[in-house]
């Protein structure tokens, strides 16, 4: 998958609703490339971060527009 870098304006509030929209699409593609590559791990990698193998299949089966509480 290609890397996709937007313009810091894009990620900004005062960029138009079709921009923002576009920045949150690639938010998601990134998180479901991530949480995809989690679950690729070993125990030894997974231990090494922190996490046991049941919460690295939690994490990534969640969905990609299911991004961390604030």
């Amino acid at each position: 998958m290609a890397n996709i870098s937007l313009p810091s304006s894009i990620t900004t509030s005062s960029g138009s609703y079709g921009l923002r929209w576009v920045a949150w699409l690639e938010l998601c593609l990134s998180r479901s490339v991530e949480r995809r590559r989690l679950r690729q791990l070993d125990e030894t990698a997974l231990k090494d971060i922190g996490l046991s193998q049941v919460d690295a299949e939690r994490e990534a089966a969640r969905w990609p527009w299911d991004g961390p509480a604030r």
